[in-house]
């Protein structure tokens, strides 16, 4: 097609291109909705440096094009930050043990509202002092003949870096 001219091929950047270049994201690992929202800004902003790298027009940005993406996501139950801050914080006990400090730190760190990880902890039922005695537990068999007062320092450094309160 040489005889037409460049403007003609290229689309806006618009709902229909963002929708599932965001269903592919969601196909290999689950997001928030703030890092949905960072992986489109992404997007968008690598097709226009593509555009103007070449030195084409850039195409049109539809206007609320995230956000329309986004609320179709949540829609869709793809996107839903408080069924992931539940699931983030179970993973982690059973897998990750962190405390409460951490687990929000994290959350928040995810772009999620400080009150949903709150809630999600609380539901969850963490118990510090029990994880972090079952984190202790797993260390203490490599610590055999360490003299004791090297152990509980040991000890209140791994509770110390993986957020949990310092009476756990």
């Amino acid at each position: 097609k040489a005889g037409l001219s460049y403007p003609l091929f290229m689309k806006p950047i618009d709902y229909n291109k963002c929708l599932p270049y965001s269903l592919r994201l969601l196909t290999k690992k689950r997001y928030t909705t703030a890092e949905m929202q960072k992986k489109l800004e992404q997007y968008i902003n690598k097709i226009l440096l593509g555009y103007q790298s070449i030195g084409k027009p850039v195409p049109e940005i539809e206007d609320s094009v995230i956000e329309r993406v986004i609320a179709r996501l949540e829609e869709l139950r793809y996107l839903d930050d408080e069924q992931y801050a539940k699931d983030f914080v179970s993973s982690r006990i059973m897998f990750k043990p962190k405390g409460r400090f951490m687990l929000l730190r994290e959350l928040k760190q995810k772009g999620i509202d400080e009150s949903v990880a709150e809630r999600a902890i609380d539901d969850i039922g963490l118990d510090e002092t029990e994880v972090g005695s079952d984190l202790l537990m797993k260390r203490m068999e490599r610590w055999q003949g360490i003299p004791v007062q090297k152990s509980k320092e040991k000890a209140m450094r791994i509770l110390a870096s993986r957020g949990f309160k310092s009476n756990s």
